[in-house]
Formats: structure tokens, sequence, C-alpha cells
């Protein structure tokens, strides 16, 4: 029977010091769906065939659908396409810089090619959108990939947190406490925008003369306000930076013992 990536994950919560083993019929061997050889000819379709899996794997990751295997298969393939989309993107742009040193200006100028053409010129121009077209796609499926990590680690937060008791209260305290700081740093921002823009003087509304104000009272609110704030915050600020190390530190144990990390 297939292990699924989600039976692994509550294996790790329920069975942290027993190791995780694939079935004994599952290899660990790439499969050919994703072309190995990423060229500026073929950057199109390989591009679109990556994002497609991505894609497709997210959503199984969300459902809880897709066999381990398959998603060590997937990574190993995914990093791999990204390890060849940086050495794609740094040959296309020493290219173009080969290009621009052995052309003479006036073949580099846009403005001049409109009254003369140069063949060396329009090499130029293919060159450098064609280095363009690479560092697009490579932003694009780094951003994807980026994505894909962010959903296997909220996974396997929603898995643990059904597994495990102890986790789930963990990352309650991590989300309340997280949302206390969030809110006391904004509220802190609020009251120093309004200390700054205490107002120094007013206008008369009989005689249209400038008076001066007197703020003493609300400063000692808003200072009395800010401090309690920031009393809050050194209690909250440290609190919240350890449940994030412990929510974080259990996440990478989970992807160490589950995808091989």
């Amino acid at each position: 029977m297939t292990t699924s990536f989600t039976k692994a994950i509550e294996q790790f919560f329920l069975q942290p010091d027993t190791p995780i083993q694939l079935n004994q019929f599952e290899e660990l061997l790439p499969s050919s769906d994703i072309s190995r050889d990423i060229t500026i000819d073929n950057l199109q379709p390989v591009s679109a065939r990556l994002l497609n899996t991505l894609n497709a794997a997210s959503d199984q990751i969300q459902t809880g659908s897709i066999a381990l295997i398959d998603l060590l298969k997937l990574r190993a393939q995914f990093y791999e396409a990204r390890d060849r989309l940086i050495v794609l993107e740094r040959k296309e742009r020493q290219d173009v810089i080969d290009l621009k040193n052995s052309t003479k200006w006036h073949e580099r100028s846009k403005f001049v090619r409109i009254f003369v053409n140069s063949d060396a010129g329009d090499q130029l121009d293919q060159e450098e959108a064609e280095a363009k077209e690479v560092t697009s796609t490579k932003v694009q499926f780094f951003e994807r990939l980026e994505d894909l990590e962010s959903m296997i680690n909220y996974h396997i937060i929603s898995t643990g947190e059904r597994s495990s008791p102890v986790f789930k209260e963990t990352v309650a305290q991590w989300r309340t406490i997280g949302q206390l700081e969030k809110d006391a740093r904004k509220s802190l921002e609020y009251i120093n925008a309004a200390y700054s823009n205490l107002p120094s003087s007013s206008m008369c509304m009989s005689c249209g003369r400038s008076t001066s104000c007197n703020t003493n009272r609300s400063e000692r609110y808003l200072a009395s306000g800010s401090t309690q704030l920031k009393n809050q915050l050194n209690t909250l600020t440290p609190w919240y930076n350890r449940l994030t190390a412990e929510v974080e530190g259990t996440i990478d144990k989970a992807r160490a013992a589950v995808l091989k990390e």
C-alpha cells in the first residue's frame, strides 16, 4: 500500500521516534514527465509543464491525496529544474555580454538602427529578449515553488494539530500571541502618529487669530498609552519569538523525517 504524505506526517507526530519508511515496492527514481533538458528553444513548453505540475501537486497536498513517493519525486524534479533555469539564465546573460562586447556602438543603438540595418544589432535584440524571457520564467517558477513549500508547511501544521494535542495547543498559543503582538504594534504606531500630529496652535472662531494650544493633558495620555504598549510588547515579542521558534523547529523536524531533507 502506498504511503500518503498525510499519513507520513501523522506518523511523525504520533510516533516521532519511528523512522518513516517507504513501501518496499516504491522506488525513489525520477519520472520522465518533466524534461531535464531546459534550453531557450524548449523553455515555454517545459515551463508550462512545470507550472501545471506544480499546481496539481499543490492541489493534491491541500486535499491530502498525494502519495509521499510522488511528492519526493516531484520535488526532486522541481529543484533540478530550478538549478537548470539558473544555469540557463547565466548562459543567456553571458551571451548578451559577449555580443555587446563584440559590437560597435551604432550596432547597439536602437535609434541608429531605425535608419541603418545591422544583423549584429538585431541578434543583440534577440539575445536580450531571450535573456529577459528566461529571467521572467525563472522568477515565476521560483515564486510558485515557494508557494508549494508554504503549502507543505501549512499541511504539516494542520495535520500536526489533528494528530497531536500538545502541538495543537502550541500552535493555538502561537497564533493568539502573534495576533496580540501585531495589534499592540499597530496601536503603538497609531499613538505615535497621534502624538506627532498634536496641534501647537488653533484658529479662533470669532476673530480668526491664531492661539496657542495647551496639549499637555493629551501628551500625558498618549505617553502613558505608549508606555503601556511598550511594556506589553516587552512581554509579547519574546513570547511570540519563542513560540515561533518552537513551531518552525517542529516543521523542520517533520520535513527532515518525511521529506528526507
